[in-house]
């Protein structure tokens, strides 16, 4: 029920003004059902696309290291929500700058690896663009093995949506000067 509540955008408010709202649907998604880990990742991804809930999303103790977790679920639907919240949230400063504290970039980097799921790719690498504005993540890019050479293949592949979203990340990683470092 409380998936539920935060996943409506009329509703999604009073659950936040409870002090533990947010905290139910973190231990939600720690449970061990697979369809209870779908419903607060859907639950997470909703909120993250308000502004004023991606905020409180990114201040609340262990958001982010959850849901980068949840991004390497093995379940296509978890990870995909994992990701659009991840993709959200590294809009908002105050995510940018955690997120780049938390080692947040080879989880990343991860997603867009896997084969098969376009939607998750995008939204990774969405994700990782946003990041990528940030000079601690663009040094961890480019401390990763084969990091800018992923972004470099998926800038030169398809669909659209993917290439876009991956020359976004290279533009953001090349604006540092160890960006031009031989790897």
């Amino acid at each position: 029920l409380t998936c539920l509540l935060a996943s409506d955008a009329e509703t999604a408010p009073y659950l936040l003004d409870e002090p533990m709202g947010l905290h139910a649907i973190f231990a939600h998604a720690r449970r061990e059902q697979a369809a209870a880990s779908e419903e607060a990742a859907w639950a997470l991804a909703t909120l993250s696309a308000n502004a004023q809930h991606a905020r409180e999303l990114a201040n609340a103790s262990d958001g982010l290291q959850l849901l980068l977790y949840l991004l390497g679920s093995d379940s296509s639907a978890v990870s995909l929500q994992a990701s659009w919240a991840l993709a959200n949230l590294a809009l908002q400063p105050i995510a940018r700058s955690r997120m780049s504290m938390i080692h947040s970039i080879v989880p990343l980097l991860d997603a867009v690896r896997r084969e098969g799921e376009p939607l998750l790719t995008r939204q990774s690498l969405r994700c990782l663009g946003s990041l990528l504005s940030e000079a601690d993540c663009r040094e961890a890019l480019l401390g990763t093995e084969n990091g800018l050479s992923t972004l470099v293949h998926l800038a030169g592949g398809s669909p659209s949506e993917i290439v876009d979203a991956a020359v976004r990340a290279l533009a953001h990683a090349c604006q540092h000067p160890k960006s031009a470092a031989p790897a």
